[in-house]
């Protein structure tokens, strides 16, 4: 699945490349903070278990550090949050995997006018793995069912925005820790002196 993300990475970035600066909208400025929530599935697919569908939240909050990067922003920030996958039926029990993240995160993005922004990014960061086997027994397979790990990953996703303020956002991931897909929404706020979204400040 990674190598699609790549791929989907490559074509995005030759996209932005091929962008004339008349073509879209002025970036968020400097000061603005993106914040949101996102849910996606998680899933587990195996021999024995079959098909297994978890879920995945997530808090999103991302800085513009940069307004004057090209036709775009730059942004930093971070994700919080969470996955789960219950109830995997095993030939020897029942299974159950989690990852608990803090990740840190860098975007670049354009608006593309009418509210739609699209970003590309980076995001990495430690996690902890919880995997654990409930045998037929009753008994635990995994005397020590937590481990901490590390994983980088690349980011694509899009915004947009019904107003102001208020919008959707989803995202491809391809770091282990977070879902595939997540999608949610998404709060601007802006400390600019009175500007707002793209929309305020067309050219």
């Amino acid at each position: 699945m990674k190598k699609y993300l790549l791929s989907a990475l490559f074509a995005l970035s030759c996209i932005f490349a091929s962008l004339p600066a008349s073509a879209v909208e002025d970036p968020y400025p400097s000061g603005t903070l993106l914040v949101g929530a996102q849910i996606g599935p998680d899933f587990v697919v195996g021999i024995n278990s079959g098909f297994t569908l978890g879920i995945a939240p997530a808090l999103i909050a991302d800085y513009v550090l940069a307004d004057s990067w090209w036709i775009g922003h730059f942004t930093v920030g971070g994700a919080v949050g969470c996955t789960y996958v219950g109830g995997i039926d095993m030939s020897t029990g029942v299974e159950t995997r989690a990852n608990f993240f803090v990740a840190p995160r860098v975007t670049y993005g354009i608006n593309l006018g009418d509210g739609l922004e699209v970003h590309a990014g980076l995001t990495a960061g430690p996690y902890l793995h919880y995997d654990q086997v409930i045998l037929t027994s009753g008994d635990k397979k995994y005397d020590h069912p937590s481990s901490l790990k590390f994983d980088p990953g690349f980011i694509l996703g899009a915004r947009y925005f019904f107003n102001d303020r208020f919008g959707v956002s989803a995202e491809f991931n391809s770091a282990d820790f977070k879902p595939i897909l997540g999608a949610g929404l998404v709060y601007l706020l802006d400390n600019s002196m009175g500007k707002t979204t793209q929309k305020s400040h067309k050219k």
